[in-house]
């Protein structure tokens, strides 16, 4: 695998830690309303599922990819787009692009 590659996908599961931090906590103030509860509940398990999914990424990472398979790795995406189709996993997909065609600066 190219570094370039490596790279992208490092950002990406990076990207990815921003959202589900975000997700996982609510950030306005307590609330009592059963909807807001409900949409907090679902943000919370698109997280974990998101979590889930990218667990893996992240320990092949700091072994260097040795043993990833990137085929694998984008069915398991094309599945949690299709399990959350509101939760724009497309999105993932073209995080990892964009860093590629070098759209996205790097620090």
């Amino acid at each position: 695998m190219k570094d370039e590659t490596k790279a992208a996908y490092r950002h990406l599961l990076y990207v990815a830690m921003l959202i589900i931090r975000t997700d996982c906590q609510s950030r306005g103030p307590v609330s009592w309303l059963p909807w807001d509860w409900y949409r907090q509940y679902h943000r919370s398990r698109v997280a974990g599922a998101t979590a889930d999914w990218l667990h893996n990424l992240a320990d092949l990472s700091a072994r260097d990819f040795l043993g990833f398979d990137e085929t694998m790795f984008w069915k398991e995406h094309a599945y949690m787009s299709r399990r959350f189709p509101k939760a724009r996993f497309a999105r993932y997909r073209e995080i990892f692009d964009e860093y590629l065609a070098g759209k996205v600066f790097s620090c």
